[in-house]
Order: structure tokens, then sequence, then C-alpha cells
């Protein structure tokens, strides 16, 4: 395969298509928006964890890693949803490879004190997978994205 041309030129800033493998899901949470901050973010898939420090700013969050982890990131959309009894977080895990993703994977979401001691809310699901091919042009190289939910 011929490797793309570089992308000077001002069309390729519109053609260029973004995909990144990440697993996606929601936990709710029986905090107010405004508790959520500085708490943790656990993300667990079969067994092997990874965290980020959540942040809260007006009616948005962020997860922030704590440590670069081989196995992966663990992050947050910012958008923050009240319900009834808190909030509801949409957390995501980007892979450290997406090569060893599978249909089936335990997942375990959780938020804990800044110490990791008390645990505030947990979710254990399992992921299901698609794949996204993106083709190559001028602009990039072709490249697949995997995208995984997690029910129930």
């Amino acid at each position: 395969m011929l490797a793309p041309v570089a992308c000077t030129d001002r069309r390729c800033a519109f053609d260029i298509q973004f995909c990144e493998s990440r697993v996606t899901g929601t936990l709710d949470v029986p905090l107010k928006p405004a508790e959520l901050d500085g708490k943790r973010l656990e993300i667990c898939r079969n067994g092997a964890c990874v965290f980020a420090k959540i942040f809260v700013s007006r009616h948005e969050i962020g997860c922030a890693p704590t440590a670069a982890d081989p196995a992966g990131t663990a992050g947050c959309e910012s958008a923050l949803e009240v319900t009834s009894s808190g909030a509801r977080i949409h957390v995501i895990y980007y892979p450290g490879s997406s090569n060893d993703l599978t249909n089936g994977d335990q997942f375990a979401l959780r938020i804990t004190d800044a110490s990791a001691f008390t645990v505030i809310a947990e979710r254990v699901a399992v992921a299901s997978y698609s794949t996204t091919h993106i083709e190559g042009n001028d602009c990039q190289e072709a490249r697949s994205c995997v995208s995984g939910t997690l029910t129930p």
C-alpha cells in the first residue's frame, strides 16, 4: 500500500475521517453533579482496571486519567445528565489495543470516593463490538476502529 500524500492541502482538513476504538456505557450515580467533583472513575475490563479523576465545572464533567496504562484509558463524555436520583455519567474506555477486544468482555464500572475506599455506584455489563473500516485516500491511510457498547 502506498503511503498517503502529506496533508498540506486545505481539503484534507475536511476529508480526514476520524475513528477511534472505544467502548461506551452509562453509570447512574446517586449524587448531585457537583458532588461528583474529585471522585474516582474505575473501569475494569476482564479484571484489568484503569482509573480517572472526575472533575465537574458547571454542567459539564471531565475525567482525567490518573496514570498511563497499557490496558487502556478511562474517560467520560462532557455532557452530564441529571436524573431523579442523581446523575448519569457517560463513560468511555479506550483500549490499549483493539486487537484483543472480544464480544462478551466483562466490564465493571465504578465511582468511588477519592481514596477508592468507598464504592458510590457500580455497574457490571457485557460488551458487544462492531468494526468500522475507513478507506484510505490522499489524506490518510486505511484503518479500522472497533466500537463497543455495554449491556445491560
